[in-house]
C-alpha cells in the first residue's frame, strides 16, 4: 500500500473524526449542561412553547440593593441606642407620570443554550422547534464523542452533516443571498465557511468511514472480510 492510499484510508478519517469531535463535542455539553438567560419576546416565546416555567423563575425588576423594613431594624439595632429612634427622611415624591414613564427592569429567565436553536427553528417556521432543537444538541453531544473512538461513525457523521446543513441554512444563507462573498463581515464570513468546514469533514467521514483506527474496524471488520471472502468466491 503506499502512502498516499494509506493517508487517504486511514490518516484523513482519523483527523477528520478528531477535529469533529473537538468542534462538537464542547458545543452539544454547553448546550445540553450550560444555562444561559433569556428576557423580553425570546423569553415570552419560550414560555409560550413550554420550555420555561414562568413562575418559580421570574426576576421582574427586583433591587437587591433595597433591604425591606424589618431586616434594616435588626441590622441597625447593635449601632443605635436602645432610646434612639431614626430621623425620618423625606422621600421626594413621584407624580402619576414619573410612575408611569419610569422604565423597569426586564423579567429574566434561565434555560438551556440549546433554546437558542428552538427559537431559531421557530421564527423559520420550522415545526416542532424544541424537539428539532434538543435532537441537534443531542447529536452534538453524542455524535462528538463517539466520533473519537470511531464508534458507529457513519451514522454520526450524517447527523453532524446535517446539523451542519442546517445551521448554515439558517444563519448564512440569506447573508450569502445579499450580498457578494467579498462584502461579507469577518465574523460572519468565519462562521460560514466554518459551518462549510465541518459539513464537509462530516459528510466525508459518511462516506468514507471512521477508518482503520476506530472501534467501527474491530467490532465490524470480520462482517467485511466475511463479505469480501464471498464476493471473491462468486
Amino acid at each position: 500500500m503506499s502512502f498516499s492510499t494509506f493517508a487517504g484510508t486511514a490518516i484523513v478519517p482519523t483527523l477528520s473524526r478528531i477535529v469533529l469531535c473537538a468542534a462538537f463535542l464542547p458545543a452539544g455539553w454547553n448546550k445540553v449542561m450550560d444555562e444561559t438567560t433569556f428576557s423580553g419576546d425570546d423569553a415570552q416565546r419560550l414560555i409560550q412553547l413550554g420550555v420555561i416555567d414562568a413562575e418559580p423563575q421570574a426576576h421582574i425588576g427586583l433591587n437587591r440593593s433595597i433591604v425591606p423594613a424589618s431586616f434594616q431594624d435588626e441590622e441597625a439595632g447593635d449601632d443605635q441606642a436602645p432610646d434612639e429612634s431614626p430621623e425620618p427622611q423625606e422621600q421626594p415624591a413621584v407624580t402619576a407620570d414619573e410612575a408611569e414613564t419610569t422604565p423597569s427592569e426586564p423579567a429574566t429567565y434561565t434555560a438551556k443554550p440549546l433554546h437558542v436553536i428552538t427559537l431559531m427553528l421557530d421564527k423559520a417556521g420550522w415545526p416542532a422547534p424544541v424537539w428539532m432543537a434538543r435532537l441537534a444538541a443531542f447529536t452534538e453531544l453524542v455524535g462528538g464523542g463517539l466520533l473519537f473512538v470511531g464508534l458507529f461513525s457513519r451514522f454520526w457523521g450524517l447527523g453532524l452533516a446535517i446539523a451542519m446543513g442546517v445551521a448554515f441554512y439558517l444563519t448564512s444563507w440569506n447573508l450569502l443571498l445579499d450580498s457578494h462573498l467579498f462584502d461579507l463581515k469577518v465574523p460572519d464570513f468565519n462562521r460560514m465557511f466554518t459551518q462549510t468546514g465541518l459539513f464537509v469533514l462530516a459528510f466525508g467521514v459518511f462516506l468514507t468511514g471512521a477508518g482503520p483506527i476506530s472501534l467501527d474496524r474491530a467490532l465490524f471488520r470480520k462482517t467485511v472480510d466475511e463479505d469480501d471472502d464471498e464476493d471473491e468466491d462468486a
